[in-house]
């Protein structure tokens, strides 16, 4: 916080602009890290636990930072894991559960592990998955995790094209493999989450698909992309029930509803201008989502009725060693609406507040187009 306050007297001599955008966005963390010596590279995941702790993977620097509410910060987990030869490596995925447990997926290690709030840490699942020698039945390259209700931890590996649940009790298995349905492939699965029903959704990258696995371990095939879908590459939802998919290659995002009808809520091109791939996705619950574009190197707000929106563009962040958002690679919202963009090239989270940008948007198009969209089990 001292950053900002120092900044704001010399913003306020550039203008009203550069001053509303310093009390709009902060850095919370830095390339620095902790500033013990431990540094922040490649930031990606971002998670929040009930008492505001916010997470930080940094992907090159394979560690995970946690910035209290105060805004210290401390290193939560480094490259050596559990100190007990099982080591973490490229951090991408993470996710915390009701006790504030903290799960962190080592996508080139091929492991997750599991931090309590005391700091404790233990592998809880590594490349062999169940153990059972079945090649389908492996751990490779896990970039996904989610918590269910019942505090089942579900990771998503897409080399190895399969989602194990890892139960509160002990013991994992997987939910679903390279088989999908039994009609329907997954293919290199690159988005999860759990609903409050306990029912997960995993995105299949390269199979343009979503299914959807009950908690009675029933597979469906909920969203086929046929066209209208390509490289999904994250997940949302809102209260409503409303699943948000986005695609990498597709350059869009759908909302699909309960009845398996899926809108494009945020297209591919604008004015005729390709917008860049869709990195990160995060969604309200009142079905507002953000979605972050790599070209772009900015954050659009897509509003359930009405126009989208530029939430943030790296020339809003104020001057100085806080300007910095080329590439957002990480989305999280906070209850107070408050957004986390995490930058994996300037190696910096940013806390945008909730409201409107201080310049205004051009025009952007108000009617979504309908997509593609067979009926859940279709």
């Amino acid at each position: 916080m001292r950053r900002l306050v120092l900044l704001i007297p010399i913003l306020l001599l550039l203008g009203p602009a550069f001053a509303a955008a310093a009390e709009r966005i902060v850095e919370v963390i830095g390339p620095a890290g902790d500033g013990k010596g431990n540094p922040l590279r490649a930031p990606i995941g971002l998670a929040r636990d009930a008492t505001g702790n916010l997470f930080v993977s940094g992907m090159l620097s394979d560690n995970v930072f946690r910035i209290a509410p105060d805004g210290s910060v401390s290193q939560v987990i480094d490259q050596s894991g559990d100190g007990e030869g099982h080591e973490l490596g490229g951090p991408r995925a993470i996710a915390v559960d009701a006790a504030g447990n903290l799960y962190v997926a080592g996508e080139r290690t091929s492991n997750v592990f599991r931090v309590t709030p005391k700091g404790e840490v233990t592998q809880i699942l590594d490349t062999s998955g169940d153990g059972s020698g079945a090649v389908s039945h492996r751990v490779i390259r896990p970039t996904a995790l989610a918590v269910g209700p019942d505090g089942s931890v579900y990771v998503s590996s897409q080399n190895s094209n399969n989602v194990y649940r890892i139960k509160p009790e002990g013991g994992a298995a997987p939910v679903v493999t390279k088989q999908g349905d039994g009609s329907h492939e997954l293919e290199r699965p690159n988005a999860l989450m759990v609903d409050p029903k306990g029912n997960v959704f995993v995105a299949g990258a390269r199979s343009n698909n979503v299914f959807r696995i009950s908690p009675t371990g029933e597979v469906v095939l909920y969203y086929r992309g046929s066209g209208s879908l390509a490289f999904a590459n994250n997940l949302a939802r809102d209260e409503a029930g409303n699943v948000y998919v986005s695609g990498n290659n597709s350059g869009n995002v759908l909302r699909i509803d309960s009845e398996g009808k899926a809108v494009e809520i945020s297209p591919a091109k604008r004015d005729g201008r390709f917008l860049g791939a869709p990195m990160a996705l995060a969604v309200s619950p009142e079905g507002v989502a953000f979605v972050a574009r790599m070209s772009f190197s900015g954050v659009w707000r897509v509003p359930p009725v009405g126009p989208p929106a530029l939430f943030v563009a790296p020339e809003d962040v104020p001057p100085g060693e806080t300007r910095a958002l080329k590439v957002p690679r990480g989305l999280l919202l906070d209850p107070k609406g408050s957004l986390y963009v995490s930058s994996i090239t300037d190696h910096r989270v940013l806390r945008i507040a909730p409201g409107p940008r201080p310049a205004d948007p051009a025009p952007a198009p108000s009617e979504p187009a309908a997509a593609e969209s067979p009926a859940p089990g279709a």
